[in-house]
């Protein structure tokens, strides 16, 4: 598939004062429509005051997604902001969120979106540091 994105990695960033942190999103210029990435590595980053989301994985809103992204390991990141939500997997299938350090945010780790994109298949929330929230840890 023309446009589709494999292998995505972001290890190691330091990303500060953004109105977005570390977005991952992929769209297919020929149709208009979503393809979602898949085997992204997210690692190692650090994202500090980030107002909208530190890491985000998902798609654009105005369109159906057409594409699961999967294989997803969101991993070892710190994450200190007042953004609103620190880590946010729209959808997915074989998604990890291990070990992160949120502190912060409005929302610590937000799974599914508004559009009633649902996750699916295997996930595992393990081991990450949550502290510092206005309204939901997970």
């Amino acid at each position: 598939m023309e446009g589709w994105s494999n292998h995505v990695t972001v290890i190691g960033n330091l990303v500060r004062n953004c109105k977005k942190g570390i977005w991952i999103t992929d769209r297919d210029p020929a149709t208009n429509s979503t393809q979602a990435p898949s085997k992204i590595t997210v690692v190692g980053n650090v994202v500090e005051d980030s107002e909208e989301e530190d890491i985000f994985l998902g798609y654009d809103v105005s369109v159906a997604p057409i594409y699961i992204p999967s294989d997803i390991i969101i991993s070892n990141n710190v994450c200190n902001s007042s953004a609103e939500v620190g880590i946010w997997v729209a959808y997915g299938e074989g998604v990890s969120v291990l070990g992160n350090s949120l502190n912060g945010q409005d929302i610590g780790i937000q799974i599914g979106d508004d559009n009633n994109q649902k996750p699916s298949g295997s996930w595992i929330i393990n081991n990450n540091n949550i502290r510092g929230f206005s309204n939901h840890g997970i």
